[in-house]
């Protein structure tokens, strides 16, 4: 048991401890804030709310972030900024004259029945029944979480003048802004090793008059805002440092808030609150579980799903034993790794963070429409409820694999690249289109029953393609980044569309893998999820400090996974170029880096950040020149297998296409640039037929 060991009364006038000192911006943001939820400052005005329609219509689960930040943070405010804002310490409202006892006794409801504040009458019993109604949640509140949950009783406030006694204070306000209520932490507790807890009062909404979704049902608002209020008093009794930021976009309140909705929906299931924030997570699964930009950033309350999932897959106990090891571990937000510890302890080691991350990822995508394919044991209880907007379209997540390859995508230049704790999901459609184009004998190429020959003089080889295609997924993890990636690959099959076949996978830290899978128009669709997972708290730093790419192949393009492959050059491909029948209209020229015993680049970062000058210089057949490729080094290609490509359109220098024939390539490759060592070089011929 924690053995209390100063007390210091706030009253917003003190300040909880603060990591680092606050830039003018920051102060006036934080400020701000507080100034906002406080009712000093509407809405246009504040910084927190960008989108003025969006909050209006679901509103703002809580303002004790902002609370919390302005009371943390107070000593460390310029006196300057202080006075030029015109903010006000705002301590308990002293202007309501009635108040009730709950049933239990444990609860003082604060409330007044005329002007701005009036609180609700349309209910049996008037304003006296909406507050008994009110005062009874309460106590059902507590006994859920207390008796039934097993958490610890928030602190008393009885310990100074202004809290008076051991009941527990909700003040019944109108809230200037469509937000459900806060609760304020007006004294910090120091305990013996070094946490810090901490006393509360609660504010909610008087009527909930401005969120239509509670329209004529005020009550179903107030047991929602009772549950995650109160829970944020039990948490400040547990941990309050778990609310400390570490950096200007990430901290506990994350997971402060998301376990607060979390609790909503354990102790009322049917009335399913959450479900207005579920876009604001599923619209963006890159976006970390961490996240957190301040009061008006409504992805917080929608990362409710991760205990959610949590809670489903394991037991609600486990939200107890994260918070639980929170408050052991003493100042500082923990629970990333507290998670880890606690999935670790409960499964006996068989399970890790990032796994069960992996499996997290895995759930959200069988909801909405694709919630009827989960297999068993996999997906949410009330799955079919949600719908998920990140497939169907490349903006969401998803590229349509058709027949012209080679597909290449980069997630460093796309919205696929997922924040730390954020996931990406890659849909390949159409695989059963995949198809081969040409087939090969001997000397000559057969396109559509036509035999053309070809010249196999000036060293030149063909490339024969047999009639097996494979997909290439190549995920690189940067070297700096300490943690395995969880993935999953889902097949579906063509012909039993609602079959599904599901690997888990769990990639190394540090490495660029690549896969091949033979065959993949077995598949109507075949869909890649990872998630670069860690309990590391600090790795969370927007922008991202890590990078991945993917590249999508097939036999069209010479072996893209070549082990113990030396610098060289492949074919220009496809070769004959028969441009009626191409979709893209290029010719490809090939160049392959020096790769290890598994296919990968000897040396990764000179490949990603500075591989050797390439350049290819093109003729026709009376020797004339037609054009140069020599910026190779800046075309994007799929080099995390060594494989550098570049393109010739077809047309001379000047841009025009060119005609009809057979035109001589020479490309080499130099080590650093064009006036290093050439390291190989290869001639052939190519031809365009039109």
């Amino acid at each position: 048991m924690k053995k209390y060991l100063v007390t210091f009364i706030l009253c917003l006038s003190c300040s909880f401890v603060s990591a680092s000192e606050l830039t003018i911006e920051e102060q006036y943001e934080i400020i701000n804030n507080y100034m906002y939820v406080t009712g000093q400052m509407n809405r246009s005005q504040s910084t927190a709310y960008a989108d003025d329609n969006l909050v209006s219509e679901i509103g703002v689960k809580c303002g004790m972030s902002a609370v919390a930040d302005f009371q943390k943070n107070f000593t460390k405010f310029d006196s300057h900024i202080l006075k030029t804002s015109g903010v006000q310490l705002v301590d308990r409202p002293d202007f309501l004259t009635d108040s009730t006892v709950s049933p239990s006794g444990k609860f003082l409801i604060h409330y007044t029945t005329a002007g701005d504040h009036a609180v609700y009458s349309n209910v049996a019993g008037g304003s006296a029944g909406y507050v008994d109604s009110v005062a009874q949640i309460f106590d059902d509140v507590y006994d859920h979480i207390v008796n039934t949950l097993g958490y610890p009783e928030p602190l008393h406030d009885s310990s100074y003048a202004t809290g008076g006694d051991e009941k527990y204070d909700v003040y019944l306000l109108d809230f200037d802004g469509p937000y459900y209520g806060l609760a304020y932490a007006d004294s910090l507790i120091e305990t013996v090793d070094g946490d810090s807890l901490a006393t509360s009062f609660l504010e909610l909404e008087n009527d909930f008059d401005k969120l239509s979704k509670y329209v004529n049902r005020p009550l179903d608002a107030v047991r929602v805002t009772a549950a995650h209020e109160f829970f944020h008093m039990v948490q400040f009794a547990i941990d309050f440092s778990e609310s400390e930021m570490v950096s200007n976009a990430v901290g506990g309140k994350a997971w402060m808030e998301m376990s607060a909705v979390w609790m909503e929906e354990e102790i009322y299931d049917n009335i399913n609150d959450y479900y207005i924030y579920l876009p604001f997570f599923f619209n963006d699964p890159t976006a970390s579980i961490q996240q957190f930009q301040g009061p008006g950033d409504l992805h917080p309350y929608a990362s409710a799903i991760f205990p959610m999932f949590l809670s489903q897959k394991f037991d609600r106990d486990i939200v107890k034993s994260i918070w639980t090891k929170c408050g052991e571990y003493g100042p500082g937000p923990h629970f990333l790794q507290v998670v880890g510890e606690v999935i670790d302890s409960a499964t006996s080691g068989a399970e890790s963070y990032e796994t069960a991350f992996g499996e997290f990822a895995l759930w959200n995508y069988f909801t909405g429409s694709r919630a009827g394919l989960a297999p068993e044991g996999v997906g949410y209880e009330e799955r079919n409820n949600y719908i998920p907007e990140f497939t169907e379209e490349l903006e969401g997540g998803t590229i349509e694999v058709e027949f012209n390859y080679p597909k290449i995508a980069f997630a460093n230049d796309n919205p696929l690249l997922p924040d730390h704790n954020g996931t990406f999901y890659l849909t390949l459609l159409h695989m059963d289109k995949l198809t081969e184009l040409y087939a090969c004998i001997d000397s000559t190429i057969i396109i559509d029953t036509v035999v053309v020959a070809i010249d196999t003089t000036f060293d030149t080889t063909i490339v024969c393609h047999d009639s097996t295609t494979v997909l290439d997924f190549i995920l690189s993890l940067d070297v700096g980044f300490a943690n395995p990636w969880a993935g999953s690959i889902l097949y579906r099959d063509k012909d039993i569309l609602d079959s599904i076949i599901i690997d888990t996978l769990l990639y190394p830290a540090g490495a660029a893998i690549g896969m091949k899978l033979t065959n993949p128009s077995e598949y109507s669709s075949i869909t890649l999820i990872f998630s670069p997972a860690s309990t590391n708290r600090q790795f969370y730093s927007p922008p991202n400090v890590y990078s991945i790419a993917y590249g999508i192949l097939n036999t069209l393009d010479p072996d893209s996974l070549n082990p113990n492959a030396p610098t060289s050059i492949f074919y220009p491909y496809p070769n004959p170029a028969v441009v009626n029948k191409m979709s893209d209209k290029v010719i490809n020229f090939k160049f392959q880096y020096a790769t290890d015993s598994v296919g990968i680049p000897v040396n990764l970062t000179d490949v990603l950040i500075g591989e050797p000058y390439m350049i290819v210089d093109l003729f026709n057949l009376n020797g004339e020149f037609i054009r140069t490729l020599d910026k190779i080094s800046s075309i994007k290609s799929e080099r995390l297998t060594g494989n550098i490509t570049t393109e010739w359109d077809m047309k001379n220098q000047s841009g025009e296409e060119v005609a009809s024939g057979v035109y001589l390539a020479y490309a080499r490759i130099y080590d650093g640039d064009i006036d290093g060592e050439l390291l190989v070089e290869m001639r052939t011929k190519l031809a365009v037929i039109r």
